[in-house]
């Protein structure tokens, strides 16, 4: 575990955070329904993005810490689909302020 650190562990937390306000936001469709005309979802909250974020948070972490002795993952300690993903995330992501 040499790469736990307490950034990563922040890092993490923040992670926790986005997967916790996306998850309510599904919980809240569930038990109300839809609120507006157009989206299942209230758009202050941006359940897809808050999700998408922390995946590719928890995928951070994992690179961080990750094994990078398995094959595909000898640089950046994600085998090659979650490298695919990661990379799929932050294009996804790119430009989006949560």
């Amino acid at each position: 575990m040499s790469g736990d650190t307490p950034e990563l562990r922040s890092l993490a937390a923040a992670g926790a955070h986005q997967a916790v306000v996306g998850a309510s936001e599904l919980l809240r469709f569930n038990k109300e329904g839809q609120i507006l005309d157009n989206s299942a979802y209230d758009p202050m909250v941006e359940p897809i993005e808050k999700l998408a974020d922390a995946l590719k948070i928890a995928l951070e972490v994992e690179r961080a810490i990750g094994d990078t002795s398995k094959p595909g993952n000898q640089l950046t300690g994600l085998d090659e689909e979650q490298g695919q993903l990661y990379a799929a995330l932050c294009r996804y992501l790119d430009g989006w302020v949560g």
